[in-house]
């Protein structure tokens, strides 16, 4: 896997609804070494393959189908990676 460059640690963290910061970038640039050292120790091998037999194509038409409607019970989270890179669990 090649090396991120900044640029590309910058638009990944925007993505994840993080701040570029260069504390932040450093901290994915661990997590992606760290990911790097399992795959090393993990002597993966075989392959996957994924296959799409019901493709369907909805009504893009219709406003409810853009509409999010939070489910009952569930806390709303600016950014689903904010305890990975900030630290906390």
């Amino acid at each position: 896997m090649p090396e991120m460059t900044d640029e590309q640690l910058a638009e990944s963290l925007k993505a994840m609804g993080q701040k570029v910061t260069e504390e932040n970038k450093q901290k994915m640039r661990e997590m992606m070494k760290r990911s790097k050292d399992i795959q090393k120790t993990a002597q993966m091998k075989g392959s996957s393959t994924e296959l799409h037999t019901g493709i369907s194509s909805p009504d893009l038409n219709s406003k409810a189908f853009f509409q999010f409607v939070l489910p009952e019970g569930t806390a709303l989270k600016e950014s689903l990676f904010s305890g990975v890179l900030s630290g906390s669990k």
